[in-house]
C-alpha cells in the first residue's frame, strides 16, 4: 500500500513540473522573448567548461583533440582529460601531484644521505680523553 502511495505522490509531483514548465514556456510565447531563451539556451555550452577542466574547449573529435574533452575516451576506454601541453585544472592538477611525488622521493634521498653522512662522520671522531692533573 505504501508502495502505491509513494508511486501516486512521484506521479502527481511529475504532473507539477510538467504545469510548472508548461506555464513558462507559454510565458515565452512572443518572439523576441524566445530568441532571448535561445541565446540564453547557447550559452549554456560546455565548451568554457570543458577548457577550464581539460585545457581545451573539446570542439575537435577526441582522435585530433591534444588535451582530450568532457566525452572523450581512450582506447581501454577510460576518459581522457587533458595532456602534457594542456593547462585545464585535470593536467595541472595531476602534474602537481607527480611533481609532489618527485618531490617526496627527493626529500627521502636527502635524508638518507644525511643519515649517512652522520653515520660516516662517527667513526672520524675522536673520543673524549679527560683531562688529569
Amino acid at each position: 500500500m505504501a508502495d502505491v502511495k509513494e508511486a501516486n505522490r512521484a506521479l502527481e509531483n511529475s504532473m507539477d513540473t510538467r504545469q510548472e514548465v508548461k506555464d513558462h514556456l507559454s510565458s515565452y510565447s512572443r518572439l523576441g522573448d524566445m530568441e532571448a531563451l535561445e541565446k540564453i539556451v547557447k550559452a549554456l555550452s560546455v565548451a568554457k567548461l570543458n577548457k577550464n577542466i581539460c585545457g581545451a574547449p573539446g570542439d575537435e573529435e577526441c582522435s585530433k583533440s591534444e588535451c582530450g574533452g568532457a566525452l572523450c575516451r581512450d582506447i581501454v576506454v577510460q576518459r581522457e582529460c587533458g595532456g602534457p601541453t594542456c593547462k585545464g585544472s585535470v593536467p595541472v592538477s595531476h602534474n602537481t601531484t607527480k611533481t609532489a611525488a618527485q618531490l617526496d622521493n627527493c626529500i627521502g634521498d636527502l635524508l638518507h644521505k644525511l643519515q649517512d653522512s652522520k653515520i660516516s662522520m662517527r667513526p672520524n671522531r675522536r673520543p673524549r680523553t679527560p683531562i688529569t692533573n
